[in-house]
């Protein structure tokens, strides 16, 4: 059972106000069950209140961060997953707007040697394999810029960070309109 890589976009309280359709694919949640906290059922209950917590307090310090659970897939298996995100701020004051993250499949399937973890402060996504099928123009982007960021949190270059920080903030008010739109993909093309 293979993972395609899930993005999703939280608002500046830690809400979701959108995710791709490869999560409602995956978990079988419509895009209205998401909403708010309502992803969190679809993670496996021994790891439901580390993630929530962990997840609330990387939202109330607006700083990146990688998580580790398990999800359930429609077939009722659950598949560990690597879940993290960026956050996004933007003017006035460099107010904190939200998180646009994403989730890859982590192992093939379940396995008692791992466990929930989180970390913040730092947020690396997955390289997508070649084997991927062909996503959205809208899910590449958000991959590419993800990665660029991540990249550029290692260098000194105040300037290329200030600029995918102003494409990270563009793709999150694009995601906030999206969720008028059935999964946000309609006319972007």
């Amino acid at each position: 059972m293979k993972v395609d890589e899930m993005i999703w976009a939280t608002d500046s309280d830690g809400l979701q106000t959108y995710v791709s359709p490869e999560w409602c694919a995956f978990t079988g949640q419509q895009p209205n069950e998401v909403l708010g906290l309502g992803w969190l059922d679809a993670v496996h209950p021994e790891d439901t209140d580390y993630i929530r917590m962990f997840f609330l307090d990387a939202t109330a310090s607006k700083e990146e961060f990688t998580m580790r659970y398990r999800l359930r897939h429609t077939s009722g298996r659950y598949i560990w997953v690597v879940d993290g995100a960026v956050p996004s701020f933007g003017p006035p004051q460099h107010t904190f707007l939200g998180y646009l993250g994403s989730v890859s499949e982590l192992a093939p399937s379940a396995s008692d040697a791992l466990t929930a973890f989180g970390s913040r402060g730092a947020f690396r996504p997955p390289i997508p394999r070649q084997d991927e099928p062909a996503r959205s123009p809208f899910d590449l982007i958000t991959d590419h810029i993800l990665m660029a960021h991540a990249l550029a949190a290692e260098t000194s270059d105040a300037e290329i960070r200030r600029v995918l920080d102003i494409a990270l903030r563009v793709l999150g008010k694009r995601l906030k309109r999206a969720d008028q739109e059935p999964y946000g993909f309609e006319g972007f093309h």
